[in-house]
């Protein structure tokens, strides 16, 4: 209960899917093979980049067995585990728990939830104090009010409130906070985290992190396609004078992969899951491009052009 949640670069890795929504395994080792060595974590299921709001339950639960059971060494892995019920999610959270034992995993697993998807702010505090008493294992809280406006539930919050941040920290297996939303929110979370010795709050936006880095890392989609860039930079925000980074070759470098994935970041953000899958599939990393986001259409150019852009820097 006490592992502390590494700082870096944590991707939130795509599910590489079948036509019909099942787990493509050879696509997903491939996928973690090209990316898992500028990874200081991995993300599973991710409710954006992973599809997590739209797998089936058992797809989940296979992506977990499969990975946790083909890793080697002890990478850090975050699994999200959140459903529309909250009885639904502590028995999913239940399952994952008996997977990690099952494969005997032995790096670190964190759960992330992101409790205002089924839960309230009211009651917030017994809910997780008895999660994590059943589980027994670090939980990041995951804040995203753009998954909370999706629901379209009258008058709710879609933030978890500061008070509530200040009473969640004091449970133990609370370890982290993946954050979405304004930059003023997240400097009222930093007050109400300060007694708690190693807590991180990563960036779950890619381009707020490049304009205003937090020092504990981000999670980043655009990782599965530019992992190298993303480590860099990654490295260079939360470990300001590293690499040597005053010679003028490695600020050049940093320069220039900032450069590229802004750009990335432009062309993809408004369909990252479908564009980034297909620029995957056509580099032969997964053998299909299925996936539950929706598809833009024939006279959309954002495909070819991240692709000219992911060619030029593969090129260099």
């Amino acid at each position: 209960m006490t592992l502390k949640p590494p700082r870096g670069l944590i991707i939130d890795l795509i599910t590489p899917l079948e036509s019909g929504g099942k787990i493509d395994h050879l696509g997903l080792e491939a996928l973690i093979n090209w990316v898992i060595s500028y990874a200081d974590g991995l993300m599973l299921g991710g409710p954006i980049g992973g599809e997590g709001l739209k797998i089936h339950e058992r797809t989940r639960l296979s992506l977990v067995e499969y990975v946790l059971s083909a890793l080697e060494g002890e990478l850090p892995i975050f699994i999200w585990i959140s459903f529309r019920d909250t009885e639904k999610t502590f028995s999913f959270s239940i399952a994952v728990k008996d997977i990690i034992q099952k494969t005997g995993y032995k790096g670190s697993v964190f759960f992330v939830d992101t409790p205002l998807y089924h839960h309230s702010n009211r009651g917030l505090f017994m809910y997780f104090n008895e999660l994590c008493k059943k589980i027994n294992f670090p939980f990041i809280i995951h804040n995203d009010p753009e998954i909370i406006a999706s629901l379209n539930i009258p008058f709710k919050r879609k933030n978890i409130r500061t008070t509530i941040l200040k009473e969640l920290v004091t449970i133990d297996g609370i370890q982290g906070m993946v954050y979405c939303g304004p930059l003023e929110r997240v400097r009222n979370y930093q007050k109400a985290i300060k007694k708690k010795s190693g807590f991180r709050i990563y960036d779950g936006e890619e381009s707020k992190f490049l304009q205003h880095p937090s020092l504990s890392g981000v999670f980043s989609i655009g990782a599965n396609i530019l992992p190298r860039p993303w480590s860099r930079i990654t490295h260079s925000s939360i470990e300001p004078g590293s690499e040597n980074q005053h010679y003028p070759d490695q600020l050049k470098q940093i320069w220039e992969y900032g450069s590229l994935i802004q750009e990335a970041i432009r062309i993809y953000e408004k369909a990252p899951v479908y564009l980034i899958k297909q620029l995957l599939w056509k580099r032969g990393i997964i053998k299909g491009a299925f996936c539950f986001e929706q598809h833009i259409n024939d006279k959309d150019d954002r495909l070819k052009r991240l692709s000219e852009l992911i060619d030029h820097y593969m090129e260099r």
